[in-house]
């Protein structure tokens, strides 16, 4: 009757699997290599910079007219809490809040429509604005962050 040798065998099933052969180095190298090769294509094949990623989702973009503030969403979804402000320097920060902006909507918010916390209303007569500012999110969750300097003479 055989006996096993269990340091230098294993019995799987009515299989002998010699251990040297199961570990052998070669194949300790190939699992390895497999397993960094694997790790590195995960993580830059799929990866996509910030750029891309941002061209994909769209954007909110900003532009000022004579008498109002002009508000485009292009991001492909919906846009939750786009706050716009309007820096006028010494007078104060002008705020107006759209709740929800639905996908290629486009809308102008009159000057009139920004107030500061205490309520005072903007006015372009008060003074040269130094910036327009938007803030919000989209449906998924993604941050849209736009900021534009207020040119004279628009």
């Amino acid at each position: 009757m055989p006996v096993a040798d269990f340091a230098r065998r294993t019995y799987v099933g009515s299989m002998v699997i010699s251990l040297e052969r199961l570990a052998s180095p070669r194949r300790i190298l190939a699992v390895c290599a497999a397993v960094v090769l694997a790790t590195i294509l995960t993580a830059c094949g799929s990866g996509k910079s910030g750029m891309q990623e941002a061209k994909e989702r769209g954007e909110i973009t900003l532009s000022r007219s004579e008498t109002a503030v002009v508000v485009e969403n292009r991001a492909g979804r919906p846009a939750l809490n786009v706050r716009i402000t309007i820096d006028a320097g010494d007078a104060g920060l002008f705020f107006a809040v759209l709740p929800t902006m639905e996908t290629a909507e486009r809308r102008s918010i009159p000057f009139q429509m920004f107030r500061t916390e205490d309520g005072s209303l903007f006015s372009a007569a008060n003074g040269v604005p130094k910036e327009v500012r938007l803030e919000g999110k989209d449906t998924l969750n993604n941050d849209y962050a736009v900021t534009m300097p207020w040119e004279r003479g628009r």
